[in-house]
């Protein structure tokens, strides 16, 4: 995509959901507020990123950050949940291929285990793994 291409704009509504995704059943709202504000950041980067490449995948968050557990240097875990006729590699490989634009630092593909990964971290430090329709975590 070229600099002078508009950027697609998540809707309200997606993007209440990623700040409801980032924030529901996880510590209480006060006790990290840096962190969770950097998730929301960081959660409407990687749905910009999806929906520039046209995946129709939805990010959903799970472990520490939708569980109660997490803590100063929890890492963001993100599920891609959509199409399942699309190979984890392929969107996986998408997704790594656009995240440097947006300031993405560290993209690792971690292709070869059971469940694909995609490991990345923002400029802000913030760690994330990005899996596809692994809806057990």
């Amino acid at each position: 995509m070229s600099s002078s291409e508009a950027v697609p704009v998540p809707s309200a509504e997606t993007v209440s959901a990623l700040e409801v995704s980032c924030l529901e059943g996880g510590a209480k709202p006060d006790q990290f507020p840096e962190i969770e504000s950097t998730c929301i950041r960081v959660m409407r980067l990687l749905n910009e990123i999806v929906v520039r490449a046209q995946l129709p995948f939805q990010l959903r968050v799970f472990g520490s950050f939708s569980n109660g557990f997490k803590t100063g240097t929890s890492d963001l875990d993100v599920c891609l949940v959509g199409d399942m006729h699309i190979p984890p590699t392929v969107v996986l490989a998408q997704i790594a291929q656009e995240a440097p634009a947006a300031r993405f630092l560290s993209v690792t593909k971690v292709f070869k285990a059971k469940v694909p990964l995609l490991k990345v971290t923002h400029e802000t430090g913030i760690e994330v793994d990005l899996c596809v329709n692994n809806r057990l975590g």
